[in-house]
C-alpha cells in the first residue's frame, strides 16, 4: 500500500540532540507512514545512530529507509529524502526537533478525510526535553481547523500570522513535483527561497493551531549566528523571491509586504554578531539598495513605518537614529 505521508528526516551532527526523535519514530505503527532518514556526512555519531535506528525498524510494517550522502547542507539532504519517498505527503523533519507523536493517527485520518494541498500548523519553541511534556498538559484543551485557500495561506505569510519554516506544513508531494520546487542546495534559508511557491501552487489549504512540532532552540543554529555568508544567502532568498512573484497568482499588497518584511530582516541581519563586520556592511549596502527599490503600496500604518525607515535610509540617518534608541548595531 503507498503511504500517505512520509516523514523525512536530515540529519548532521546531532548526536546529543537525535535520540529522542527517534525513540518517536520508533513508536510509529501506523503503516500509512513512511520514514526516510539522510545521513548527510556527519563527523559525530549520529551516522551510527541512524544505521542502527535503520537495523531495529527496517522489517517492520512500515517503509524505512536510510540514505548516505557527502555532507553538501540541509537544502541537498532534503532533496535527496524527498526523491526518495513515496507518500501522498510529505514532511521535514529536523534531526534535533521532536513533534507530537500522539496526534500521527488524527493528523494522518485529518488527511485522508480532508484530502488537502497543504496541512499548516502550529509549533513551540523548547530547550530542554522536559519542556515537551509541560507543553502538552497545556495544549490539551480544543483546538481549531481553518480551511483556507493557498492564496490566503500567502496573505497570512506577508501579514507574520504564520512563518516560512518547512517544518511547519505538510504538503502534497505532487505540488513540489508539479511546479519544479527544490531546496536550494548550498545556502541556509532554504524555506524562505521555497515555502510561497508551494503555496501559489496549491488551492485547498488547511490550517490547524495545534502545535504538532516542537522547534528545538540550539545556540549553534544559523539562526542564532549570522555570518556574512547566512547574510547573502537570505538576501539571495528574497530576490529570487522577487523575480518569481511576479509570475504567481498572489495578491500584489501580500507580495508587497512579504519582500520588504523579508528584506528589512536581511538587512537587520547585518548588523548581528561580532565578526566578518565589514563583509556585512558590504552586503548590508546591496541589500539597503534594494529595499529602496521596493514598492509599499496604500498608505497604512504598517506602511507608514516603512516610509519612515525608507527615508531615514535615504538621509543616512538611520544608524544615528537607532542608537538613540538604544539599539546596539554591530557597524
Amino acid at each position: 500500500m503507498k503511504p500517505i505521508l512520509s516523514i523525512v528526516i536530515p540529519v548532521y551532527n546531532v548526536e546529543h540532540e537525535i535520540r529522542p526523535l527517534l525513540t518517536q519514530l520508533s513508536s510509529i505503527k501506523d503503516n500509512r507512514i513512511e520514514i526516510v532518514t539522510v545521513a548527510d556526512g556527519s563527523t559525530d555519531g549520529s551516522k551510527e545512530l541512524l544505521e542502527d535506528f535503520y537495523r531495529k525498524n527496517k522489517n517492520r510494517e512500515i517503509l524505512v529507509h536510510l540514505i548516505h550522502t557527502a555532507n553538501q547542507g540541509l537544502s541537498h539532504a532534503r532533496n535527496i529524502g524527498m526523491r526518495a519517498t513515496h507518500g501522498k505527503y510529505i514532511w521535514f523533519i529536523d534531526g534535533d526537533d521532536l513533534f507530537a507523536s500522539h496526534k500521527l493517527t488524527e493528523l494522518i485520518n485529518l488527511l485522508e478525510e480532508k484530502n488537502p494541498d497543504i496541512l499548516q500548523f502550529g509549533y513551540t519553541r523548547f530547550i530542554n526535553d522536559s519542556e515537551i511534556v509541560q507543553d502538552s498538559i497545556v495544549l490539551s484543551g480544543k483546538h481549531s481547523i481553518t480551511s483556507l485557500s493557498g492564496s490566503e495561506l500567502f496573505d497570512w505569510l506577508s501579514e507574520s500570522k504564520i512563518e516560512n519554516f518547512s517544518w511547519a506544513h505538510i504538503c502534497k508531494t505532487s505540488i513540489y513535483e508539479d511546479h519544479d520546487i527544490e531546496f536550494p542546495s548550498g545556502r541556509v534559508f532554504e524555506d524562505i527561497a521555497t515555502t510561497y511557491q508551494l503555496f501559489a501552487g496549491a488551492t485547498k489549504c488547511l490550517y490547524w493551531d495545534y502545535p504538532l512540532y516542537h522547534y528545538r532552540n540550539r545556540s549553534a543554529s544559523i539562526m542564532n549566528e549570522p555570518t556574512a555568508q547566512s547574510c547573502d544567502d537570505l538576501f539571495w532568498a528574497v530576490e529570487q523571491a522577487g523575480h518569481k512573484l511576479l509570475s504567481l497568482p498572489l495578491r500584489t499588497d501580500s507580495v508587497r509586504k512579504f519582500l520588504l518584511k523579508n528584506t528589512y530582516t536581511a538587512f537587520l541581519r547585518t548588523y548581528e554578531g561580532q565578526t566578518e563586520v565589514e563583509e556585512k556592511a558590504q552586503i548590508r549596502r546591496q541589500i539597503q539598495a534594494y529595499f529602496l527599490s521596493l514598492k509599499v503600496g496604500r498608505l497604512t500604518l504598517h506602511s507608514l513605518k516603512i516610509y519612515i525607515i525608507k527615508l531615514l535610509l535615504l538621509m543616512n540617518a538611520y544608524e544615528r537614529f537607532e542608537k538613540a534608541r538604544g539599539k546596539e548595531l554591530n557597524v
